[in-house]
């Protein structure tokens, strides 16, 4: 177009051949018959970040991998040096006996000790520092460590797991901010992301310039974000989604009546792994609409979804790489080995198969 930007058409949603039994219904929504309604438990909104907090998780986080590589290596070498553990044999199998078992339990035990000094000085110390915004590259680096460890993050509770927020400039968005925004009746452009991202991956590196800001301008539309972590499950991410759309649903629903004008709509435009999200938050909004669907954005607010290099079939590098994983599990001596290659999340495993439900990756040996 001669603004350089085309806008945003009414599309129909791309089905997987994980969901062959969906169907596009209105070019709007995605149902599936075949499964039950799965009611989870709200997610509670993230705590505002302190560096204080950033810094508690890096350092448990530095413990956390010492832990783990002493374990690696001490197994490698068990499997190895058969010599040894013939001469001093350990009742642990993977576990070096004699002067080799006393340095690496040496190893864990100050490991430990520090892990336990340092919860111990942060609990001291209390939070008394004032949340404010982190810088770009502090933003980045932590998007794509949750995109790599995000699940393991989130089940140790670390500090450095992000919860989904909806963000405009960078600040994630209260229910105010929201109403303020959508007073005026304009519709809204939503961005998701994909794996290791986060709002600031729309941005042009060269320029600064926002994408999203740009064409929300030509759209007359308002910008708002989905912030989430990359490394959790699609179809638990896909829930948190839909919960957090029909939340906004309500805000419009109650802007709109204040206003006195019609219902805005809503234009998603999805990056990647944001893709299936979008997906797996219709999913979850067809088959619960008492959980994730009770102020109809599915029905009356969502207008279109744009998929921008989303790998609706699964993305054959992750494939690969789990065969190479089996590999190396094969032989009782390249076996440690394959943990390091299992050192990435569930979301980059799902984004492989293009998982969208609980039912495609729960209780199935990929």
């Amino acid at each position: 177009s001669s603004g350089g930007l085309v806008p945003l058409i009414h599309i129909a949603i791309i089905t997987s051949s994980k969901s062959e039994n969906m169907t596009v219904v209105n070019e709007d929504r995605l149902i599936d018959a075949d499964v039950e309604l799965d009611l989870i438990c709200r997610h509670d909104p993230p705590l505002m970040e302190t560096k204080k907090a950033e810094l508690e998780g890096l350092l448990r986080l530095s413990t956390d991998a010492v832990r783990k590589t002493t374990r690696l290596v001490e197994t490698v070498q068990s499997r190895l040096d058969w010599f040894s553990a013939l001469l001093f044999p350990s009742p642990e199998p993977d576990r070096m006996g004699g002067i080799a078992g006393y340095v690496y339990k040496s190893i864990h035990a100050v490991n430990d000790l520090v892990e336990a000094g340092i919860s111990t000085a942060f609990k001291i110390s209390g939070n008394k520092e004032t949340s404010g915004s982190p810088s770009r590259t502090r933003e980045v680096g932590r998007s794509i460590l949750n995109g790599v460890i995000g699940d393991y993050l989130q089940a140790e509770n670390n500090p450095l797991a992000i919860g989904m927020e909806i963000r405009a400039n960078g600040i994630p968005q209260t229910d105010d901010m929201l109403l303020q925004h959508m007073s005026n009746g304009r519709h809204i452009l939503l961005l998701i992301h994909g794996s290791c991202g986060s709002d600031l991956s729309w941005e042009c590196v060269t320029t600064g310039n926002d994408y999203g800001t740009v064409l929300a301008r030509e759209l007359k539309a308002i910008p708002l974000y989905v912030h989430y972590n990359s490394g959790l499950h699609i179809s638990e991410n896909g829930k948190a989604l839909a919960f957090h759309l029909n939340r906004l649903a309500g805000l419009q629903t109650l802007a709109s009546d204040i206003q006195k004008e019609t219902l805005p709509k809503m234009h998603v435009l999805a990056y990647s792994m944001g893709g299936l999200l979008i997906r797996s938050a219709c999913h979850y909004a067809q088959t619960n609409q008492r959980a994730y669907n009770s102020h109809r954005w599915l029905d009356q607010m969502l207008h279109s979804i744009v998929f921008l290099g989303t790998p609706h079939h699964g993305a054959l590098l992750e494939r690969c790489g789990k065969r190479f994983d089996r590999i190396l599990a094969s032989n009782s001596y390249t076996e440690p080995f394959s943990w390091i290659g299992k050192v990435r999340s569930q979301g980059v495993m799902d984004l492989g198969y293009g998982n969208i439900r609980d039912e495609d990756w729960k209780h199935v040996n990929q």
